[in-house]
């Protein structure tokens, strides 16, 4: 079966001058012992099951300081050049960047699409069980966590980050943008790989938008601070902080993962939206533009 070589990843400050393959590291020692991670047939997109080796492997890679080839593999169904261009995505599925949720390609957009299909429907609404993820701990919470909606909604608000940005042109992908891709992506496999996850998975979610609502933040330079806020107040209701809050260093690469589509967002989306808020640094409303619709 092919196999295809992804992003040669160079991480932590002293790297060795040849790229390591995993195979040769493991055989040799068993130096990192890296977990394999496994797809559905036919899929790309990781399983919530392999998340967790996906984290081993990212820290096992950045403990032994080396260049390291990411493989993705497929097996012998199929003509060569489909499982080519299957074993790249997988390839590109796994960059370590992509262990910190949040950037189109760690959303569980299906997921999203079914819990709303079955809130439209009068018949389920009340029973559907809703889906709630763990900001502390940057996952998914279990499933025994979710609770029952309990009622037919007449509005159903999605609120996130990304909602609305549409992808970026090729060319708008090849200057990094802050040291975080400079450094950890620097041949822009993340990066293309997170928008084109944005171009193929959002917009059928898109599709069931009645109304776009915007809270535009002064700046992306708000977003550093504004998060920092968060994280105390998360530390606060769980009696302090934790080894999963965020702070110092760590707080601004997390953000750093976001910088890129937070400033496309900021710039393209104030004039496609029906409800724009303007915030000031204070989170406090500066002003409104939008549609007032005389309907009830």
């Amino acid at each position: 079966a092919p196999r295809i070589h992804g992003e040669l990843l160079k991480l932590g400050s002293e790297v060795s001058e040849a790229p390591v393959k995993i195979e040769e590291v493991v055989e040799e020692g068993d130096a990192m012992g890296l977990e394999v991670i496994y797809f559905d047939f036919d899929r790309s997109d990781i399983l919530e099951s392999e998340r967790a080796n996906l984290r081993f492997n990212a820290k096992a890679i950045k403990s032994f300081r080396a260049r390291v080839v990411v493989e993705g593999n497929t097996d012998e169904r199929g003509s060569e050049e489909y499982n080519l261009a299957l074993g790249e995505r997988r390839a590109e599925a796994v960059h370590p960047l992509l262990i910190t949720r949040g950037v189109p390609g760690t959303h569980e957009v299906p997921l999203l699409i079914d819990t709303i299909n079955a809130l439209c429907d009068r018949e389920l609404a009340e029973t559907v069980v809703l889906p709630r993820f763990d900001k502390a701990s940057d996952d998914r919470a279990p499933e025994g966590e979710w609770e029952a909606a309990g009622l037919v909604p007449r509005i159903i608000f999605i609120e996130g980050w990304c909602m609305g940005v549409r992808p970026q042109t090729q060319d708008a992908l090849i200057d990094p943008v802050n040291s975080l891709e400079r450094e950890e992506d620097p041949t822009g496999v993340w990066r293309r790989f997170v928008n084109r996850r944005l171009a193929q998975e959002f917009p059928p979610l898109y599709a069931q938008v009645d109304e776009w609502l915007m809270l535009r933040a002064p700046a992306f330079d708000c977003a550093l601070r504004w998060r920092q806020e968060q994280e105390e107040k998360l530390a606060l209701a769980r009696g302090g902080m934790s080894e999963q809050m965020l702070s110092g260093a760590a707080l601004e690469r997390f953000v750093a993962h976001f910088e890129r589509l937070t400033r496309h967002g900021l710039k393209t989306l104030p004039t496609a939206v029906d409800h724009l808020f303007t915030l000031g640094s204070d989170r406090c409303l500066a002003s409104y533009r939008g549609i007032v619709s005389s309907e009830p």
